[in-house]
């Protein structure tokens, strides 16, 4: 009790103190990877040197809320149902015969146990075809979270993968947030719009 009245106390008459304690509890609760989760104690470090609610204080907070935001360890097992998949490719795209083949081809091969890193498919057709339901019906089959990320106004890398912390206007990109969105570190994330780019 007197412990918790001298962190009261201490707050009242440093408010990083309280922010500083806040953010390290919540690091220490999270399931980082060990890497991460240093660089957010060195990050916690800077804040004590700072003031809370000066720029940099900001920006240390929102960073670090941000890695305690992204869903480290949440990733939703792969488990890719063929006739499930067949049936919502038969009712939803009737006629494409070629598209259903080869996306249950790749269903096929991860179910066999062929597991590529990052596989990136790239769905071609104008629009109107069914190129987001056709992601969506393979998010479905892999029983992962489908994002939907409009390249519609994307007009530097850095829109996608954010930029350096470190810097007064530093944010987060689309694949983050879609990270964030989708509440899992291995969903279908689709890039769709890709003729819009810079649009």
């Amino acid at each position: 009790e007197q412990r918790d009245v001298s962190h009261r106390e201490l707050d009242f008459l440093d408010p990083r103190a309280g922010a500083v304690r806040e953010l390290v509890q919540r690091i220490d609760a999270a399931p980082l990877p060990e890497i991460v989760a240093e660089e957010a104690r060195r990050q916690v470090e800077r804040l004590r040197a700072s003031s809370v609610d000066s720029l940099e204080g900001s920006s240390i907070r929102a960073y670090v809320d941000w890695v305690l935001s992204i869903p480290w360890q949440d990733g939703t097992p792969s488990r890719p149902d063929l006739r499930r998949a067949k049936r919502l490719l038969d009712e939803r795209h009737p006629g494409l015969g070629e598209a259903r083949d080869q996306l249950l081809e790749f269903l096929a091969i991860q179910k066999l146990g062929g597991k590529p890193r990052g596989t990136v498919l790239a769905i071609l057709g104008p629009p109107g075809t069914g190129r987001t339901t056709l992601a969506r019906t393979l998010a479905e089959a892999l029983a992962r979270p489908f994002v939907r990320i409009s390249m519609r106004g994307i007009r530097e890398v850095a829109d996608l993968r954010g930029t350096t912390h470190s810097e007064p206007v530093a944010r987060p990109g689309e694949i983050l947030e879609a990270l964030r969105q989708a509440g899992a570190r291995n969903p279908v994330i689709l890039l769709d719009e890709l003729e819009l780019l810079g649009e």
